[in-house]
């Protein structure tokens, strides 16, 4: 009778958390939507005025908006963020762990960020083996990864530089499993060492990436000397 009593007690105590839960990820979106909801117009009015849509404007009014402007997008970013956190963190992600082709998945990540690379007069290049590596992860959902990183290295690279990133060839044995290793510049902060970086939405980036990485049976980890963030997927021939 205690047993059956204390499982009664229990699964209501497991009804209760996930209820919570359920009102708490609500709130949020509701929280989310009415924060977006603003951003947008005023992003789209102060980019008018600077643009001269509304007549001319001084230098120091002109040095106020683009404050006003970088503040906007930051909280723009940081609601687009959050609203792609809560599925992570409940799970919801449905992923699908296939087998696919890891270099297609990175040529198409590339094509697809070469034009904004150009415009930011970057180069931007991948250094990629001859013969293709076959993964086993989410198609979609790494896609999403390897763009994030990218687009973050080309926000921290000056005009002119350079943006590498790096696949190895070579599986990599981690205990009784191989993986594909990949290595993007450290542009989301070090993993597991203290270190993160003074950056807008840097800790929500990174724990996006490495939740999602670990889903698929990957894993995320920080070279200190290299300031490389390596990213190891399940390797299936």
């Amino acid at each position: 009778a205690k047993y059956k009593e204390a499982e009664r007690k229990l699964k209501q105590k497991i009804k209760e958390l996930k209820t919570r839960d359920r009102v708490k990820e609500e709130f949020l979106t509701l929280a989310l939507h009415k924060l977006r909801s603003p951003l947008t117009p005023i992003k789209e009015y102060v980019s008018k005025i600077l643009g001269g849509k509304t007549g001319n404007i001084n230098q120091q009014q002109k040095r106020y908006l683009e404050i006003v402007h970088r503040q906007v997008e930051r909280l723009i970013r940081l609601v687009e963020e959050l609203s792609e956190l809560s599925p992570v963190k409940s799970g919801r992600l449905g992923l699908k762990k296939e087998p696919i082709a890891l270099l297609d998945i990175i040529d198409r990540v590339v094509q697809s960020l070469k034009r904004e690379a150009e415009d930011k007069g970057i180069s931007l290049c991948a250094e990629l083996p001859a013969s293709q590596l076959i993964i086993r992860g989410d198609e979609k959902t790494l896609r999403e990864v390897f763009t994030r990183l990218i687009k973050n290295s080309l926000s921290e690279t000056s005009p002119g530089g350079k943006v590498i990133f790096s696949v190895n060839g070579e599986p990599k044995v981690v205990g009784q499993n191989k993986f594909v290793e990949i290595l993007f510049p450290d542009t989301v902060g070090g993993i597991g060492q203290g270190k993160t970086r003074n950056k807008e939405g840097a800790g929500l980036g990174l724990f996006m990436v490495k939740s999602i990485v670990e889903a698929q049976g990957g894993k995320v980890r920080f070279e200190d000397e290299s300031r490389r963030l390596v990213i190891l997927l399940p390797f299936v021939g």
